[in-house]
């Protein structure tokens, strides 16, 4: 079983405003953003969100692997 808690403060985010790492609220559909692999916690991972369907593929730009993901 799990406690209630009352009064504790919610901590900021080590990401700024509480978006969090990726631009997911600034994405409209069709617009997509590149991820260095070296910025991946997992490099087998690939950045994903509830928020919205999003389409993920690993591939290189400008010399550097990472994963470009849009937003259907």
């Amino acid at each position: 079983m799990f406690s209630i808690d009352n009064n504790v403060t919610i901590p900021d985010s080590k990401y700024g405003t509480g978006t969090g790492k990726y631009p997911w609220h600034q994405l409209e559909s069709g617009q997509s953003f590149f991820v260095p692999e070296s910025q991946l916690a997992n490099p087998k991972s690939r950045p994903a969100t509830p928020l919205f369907k999003t389409i993920s593929r690993i591939c290189i730009e400008d010399g550097t692997k990472g994963v470009r993901v849009w937003k259907a």
